[in-house]
């Protein structure tokens, strides 16, 4: 992702975790580098442990996807898989007739 691009992105995600933290929910932005590329996110919830949580396993995956050990990188590669062939399946029936 280029700079510019990040940082329009990271202001964003700003916004709403402000907008978000005003209603009383806990955010975080969390930045993850993979083989495929980068992702920004907002991760949000009731309390401080369940965003540190997700910010954790988040974490996790990514080291499945840069290890050195096989049999991790490749079920980081067939969750990946099938959760965009979940979101593809989903989006399909989410679109109107």
């Amino acid at each position: 992702m280029q700079r510019e691009r990040r940082e329009q992105l990271v202001l964003a995600l700003r916004r709403a975790q402000e907008e978000l933290e005003g209603l009383g929910f806990t955010a975080l932005i969390s930045h993850t580098v993979l083989p495929q590329g980068d992702s920004i996110s907002l991760v949000v919830g009731e309390s401080e442990q369940s965003i540190v949580a997700a910010y954790t396993a988040q974490s996790i995956g990514e080291e499945f996807a840069h290890t050195a050990d096989a049999s991790r990188r490749q079920r980081f590669a067939h969750e990946l898989a099938d959760n965009i062939a979940d979101r593809a399946i989903t989006s399909a029936a989410a679109r109107p007739e």
